[in-house]
């Protein structure tokens, strides 16, 4: 919980990046979900390609990710 805030307080796309990559890698998907949700620091383009090769077996940050840009 604590890491998540400093995530949504940090201000670089490439920490929020790396913060999707290791939820990923620890399979935390939910905490990817909340991110893709509330925070508006990261390139929604580079977390979309990133989840797409990721291949996850339940695609919800990916489709509300692409529902929230568009």
């Amino acid at each position: 919980m604590f890491l998540a805030q400093v995530i949504n307080q940090n201000k670089e796309p490439y920490v929020v990046k790396k913060y999707v990559e290791c939820c990923l890698k620890v399979g935390n998907k939910d905490e990817i979900l909340k991110i893709v949700q509330t925070n508006d620091v990261y390139d929604p383009s580079e977390i979309r390609d990133f989840l797409i090769e990721a291949k996850l077996s339940d695609p919800m940050p990916l489709l509300y990710l692409c529902n929230r840009f568009n």
